[in-house]
C-alpha cells in the first residue's frame, strides 16, 4: 500500500499511542492489547510492514482508514488480519509522554468521542494539533472541523492537561483557527465550538459575554473523556445562575513598613531602590520593578534577600555582604546592560514598563490622573484571584485598564479583558466603593477603556483581528512604545483596535 508521510506519520502515532484489538478477517475479535502492541512500522521491498505482539512474523498493511482513524488491514501468513484502534480508551499513562505526543493522544480520544456523540447528520473532519507549516495558528491546541450538511464549523478544544491559566491563550487561539476556517473556500458559519474539559469553562464565561455576536457564536461544549459525555452548555444561563461577585483587596490604608535597614539602604540607594507595597502582606524594594528586599515587618530579622525563592534571610548575609549584592544587582538592571544575558537585567520586564510608566503615566495619555492610579491590582471572584497590572481614571472619571506585556502573547488580549471584565463588573456592582478605592471620586458608569501595550513590533500578528471580534462598545487601544524603551520610553504609535471610543 502507497501511503503519503503525513500518513504513514498517523499511522506510526496510533500504533504507539492507541490500545487495540487484533482478530483475523471473518473470526471472533481477540483480546485487548495495549499501546506499543503493535509497532516496528517500517518499508521492505516497498511495502509498509508491522509486528504485532503474539503474532508470528511481519504482517503488510494492505489498507488503513486514517480519515476516521479507525483501523487498518493487514496480511500476514495466516491471511488477512483486522486491526482495530481503540481511540476512546485512556489506556496510554499521558503523564509518561512527552507534550507533543500527549497532544496527539488527546486528539485521538476527542476524535473518537466526536465521532459517537456528535448531533445525528453532523461529521467530524479533522482533530489534531501541531503547528501548521506557514505559522498560521497556534499548535498548543486540538483543531476541529466539523461538517453538517452543507455547512462546516469551526472549534478547538482545551485538553485536560492545560488548566485555567491556558483559557486566554485558548481563546485567542480559537478565534485565530476560526478566521482561518472562515478565509478559506469552505462554507464556515458563524458559530464557533468550544470544548473544555470539566469545570475549565467557568474561566472562559465573562470573556465569551464579550464577543460581538453578529461576527461570531461561540458554543459551549464540556466534556469527559473518562465518562465519554459531551454536553452543550448556555453561557448567558450559566451566568445567570453563577453570578459570582467580584471584589477588590485594598491595601491603601496599610502603611509601608517602617524598618530602619530599608531605610539606610534607600539612602544608600536613591537613585536605584524603591520601597514598594504589594499585593500580599511583605512590601519590597526593588529595582526598576524587580524585587531585591522583601521587607515583612520593622526588624531586621523581617528582611528576606533575592528576586526567587528561596529567599535568603538578612542575618544570614550581614550588612557588608548584603550591600555588595544589591550593588552589584543595581549595576547589572540598567540599560545598554554590562551583561545583557544576566537573570538581573531579563527577569521581570514587564515589571520594569510598570516602573517607568508610573513615573509619569501622563505620557501614556494626557488625561489619566497619576493621584487615582493603582498598580498590581488584586481582583477576587469565584474563579480565583487575578492581579492586574494598572488601574487608572481618564477624563471625566472613566476608568481605564492598562495592561503591560514586553515580548509577543497571543494571550495577551483575553488575559487583559479578564482584567477588564471584573473592573467593569466592580464598577456596577460598587465594589470599588466598598473596597475603598477611588474614595470621594464620581466614576463614570461607563465601559472601562481597555490599553494594551507593547514595545514596537512585539504585539501579536493578530491581535487587531481578535479584537474585532468584541463588541464594539469595549474600547481597546495599542500602544506601542519604542524599542529601547528601558533607556528612556515614549509611545511611537497608538492604534484603536475596536471602533468603541
Amino acid at each position: 500500500m502507497s501511503l503519503t508521510q503525513l500518513d504513514r506519520q498517523m499511522l506510526e502515532t496510533l500504533f504507539s499511542l492507541c490500545a487495540v484489538r487484533v482478530r483475523r478477517r471473518g473470526g471472533a475479535p481477540g483480546p485487548e492489547l495495549p499501546p506499543g502492541a503493535c509497532s516496528g512500522l517500517e518499508e521492505v521491498d516497498g511495502r509498509l510492514q508491522v509486528r504485532i505482539s503474539g503474532w508470528d512474523g511481519p504482517l503488510v498493511v494492505l489498507s488503513a482508514d486514517l480519515g476516521r482513524s479507525e483501523g487498518c488491514r493487514l496480511l500476514g501468513p495466516a491471511g488477512v488480519v483486522e486491526v482495530e484502534f481503540l481511540t476512546d480508551r485512556q489506556a496510554c499513562p499521558p503523564g509518561d509522554l512527552g507534550l507533543a505526543q500527549q497532544r496527539r493522544f488527546y486528539d485521538l480520544r476527542l476524535g473518537a468521542l466526536l465521532r459517537k456523540r456528535l448531533p445525528h447528520g453532523s461529521r467530524l473532519e479533522l482533530a489534531g494539533s501541531g503547528r501548521d507549516s506557514r505559522q498560521r495558528f497556534s499548535g498548543c491546541f486540538c483543531r476541529l472541523a466539523v461538517r453538517h450538511g452543507d455547512a462546516y464549523l469551526a472549534g478547538m478544544a482545551l485538553y485536560p492537561f492545560q488548566g485555567a491559566e491556558a483559557v486566554a491563550g485558548f481563546l485567542g487561539a480559537a478565534l485565530v483557527w476560526f478566521g482561518h476556517c472562515r478565509d478559506t473556500r469552505r462554507r464556515f458559519g458563524e458559530d464557533l465550538l468550544l470544548l473544555f474539559p470539566a469545570d475549565t469553562f467557568l474561566h472562559a464565561l465573562g470573556r465569551l459575554e464579550l464577543l460581538d455576536a453578529r461576527r461570531v457564536r461561540p458554543r459551549l461544549l464540556r466534556y469527559e473523556l473518562d465518562a465519554g459525555e459531551l454536553e452543550e452548555l448556555d453561557p448567558a444561563d450559566l451566568r445567570r445562575r453563577l453570578a459570582l461577585p467580584v471584589s477588590f483587596e485594598f491595601a491603601a490604608e496599610r502603611p509601608l513598613h517602617d524598618n530602619p535597614v530599608v531605610r539606610q539602604l534607600l539612602e544608600l540607594f536613591p537613585a536605584d531602590l524603591a520601597h514598594e507595597k504589594t499585593p500580599h502582606s511583605a512590601d519590597w524594594l526593588a529595582c526598576r520593578g524587580l524585587p531585591l528586599v522583601h521587607v515583612h515587618g520593622p526588624r531586621e530579622e523581617d528582611l528576606r534577600l533575592g528576586w526567587e525563592a528561596p529567599l535568603a534571610p538578612w542575618a544570614d548575609w550581614g550588612w557588608d555582604r548584603a550591600v555588595a549584592w544589591l550593588q552589584q544587582a543595581c549595576r547589572l538592571r540598567t540599560d545598554p546592560p554590562p551583561q545583557p544575558l544576566h537573570e538581573a537585567y531579563r527577569r521581570c520586564p514587564e515589571r520594569w514598563m510598570e516602573h517607568l510608566l508610573l513615573q509619569d503615566i501622563r505620557r501614556l495619555d494626557p488625561g489619566l490622573r497619576p493621584e487615582w492610579t493603582y498598580r498590581q491590582v488584586p481582583a477576587y471572584r469565584g474563579t480565583g484571584r487575578a492581579i492586574m497590572d494598572v488601574l487608572s481614571v481618564g477624563p471625566g472619571g472613566r476608568l481605564a485598564v492598562v495592561e503591560l506585556k514586553a515580548g509577543e502573547q497571543d494571550s495577551l488580549l483575553f488575559q487583559a479583558l479578564d482584567y477588564w471584565e471584573r473592573v467593569w463588573d466592580g464598577l456596577r456592582t460598587g465594589a470599588f466603593q466598598r473596597s475603598g478605592y477611588f474614595a470621594g471620586l464620581d466614576l463614570r458608569p461607563e465601559p472601562p477603556s481597555l490599553v494594551l501595550v507593547t514595545p514596537l513590533f512585539r504585539s501579536h500578528r493578530h491581535l487587531g483581528r481578535l479584537a474585532s471580534y468584541l463588541k464594539p462598545e469595549i474600547p481597546v487601544t495599542l500602544v506601542e512604545w519604542n524599542l529601547q524603551w528601558r533607556r528612556g520610553w515614549r509611545p511611537v504609535r497608538r492604534t484603536p483596535l475596536s471602533p468603541g471610543r
